[in-house]
């Protein structure tokens, strides 16, 4: 499993009590998009993208079909770790549905001590686009992933959207949809 990924599902802790109720809110809920974003119609070729090509992780919070997109990919090095992920579950026919977006964007660094420095930004998003909660941590980990630092404060709303649109926008360009 994949260390900011673990992180990510670790911070973020949502439960998935309204996963069966916000299932009917799927693709045909999407063409509204918040105010100031990009085209409804790059966010649901990005949904569409996300749930044919994507990992899935089954976890107790719910399923996961997410991609990831990981520069550069040796993360024994500083990089930067962006995840989009669908969560939501299978129906009887074995369809997978979803009833909100998790988005994780990191930046994970070095320190004089070798620990790692992760700046991170956790968003949870409703199928249509709208931001429901956000909220930005950093941490500092050791090697070993034993936690020395964590740190946790949410955003305020003009924070919030001009970060979410630039994080959209990037998932945009790595999908190949701008």
């Amino acid at each position: 499993m994949k260390n900011g990924f673990l992180l990510f599902l670790l911070a973020l802790g949502f439960s998935v009590s309204s996963m069966a109720a916000d299932a009917s809110l799927l693709m045909a809920n999407v063409s509204q998009m918040q105010a100031g974003s990009v085209p409804a119609q790059n966010w649901n070729k990005l949904l569409d993208i996300v749930q044919k090509k994507g990992q899935t992780l089954e976890t107790e919070y719910g399923d996961y079909v997410y991609v990831e997109h990981i520069e550069p990919m040796d993360k024994t090095l500083p990089h930067v770790a962006n995840y989009f992920s669908l969560v939501g579950g299978r129906d009887a026919t074995g369809q997978f549905n979803f009833g909100r977006i998790e988005v994780v964007s990191e930046s994970w660094q070095q320190d004089q001590d070798g620990n790692w420095v992760i700046d991170q930004y956790l968003y949870r998003i409703s199928p249509e686009g709208e931001i429901i909660s956000t909220s930005h941590v950093n941490m500092v980990q050791t090697k070993d992933r034993q936690i020395l630092k964590y740190d946790s404060a949410g955003l305020d709303e003009a924070a919030s959207k001009s970060n979410w649109q630039r994080i959209l926008n990037n998932w945009y360009v790595q999908i190949g949809l701008d």
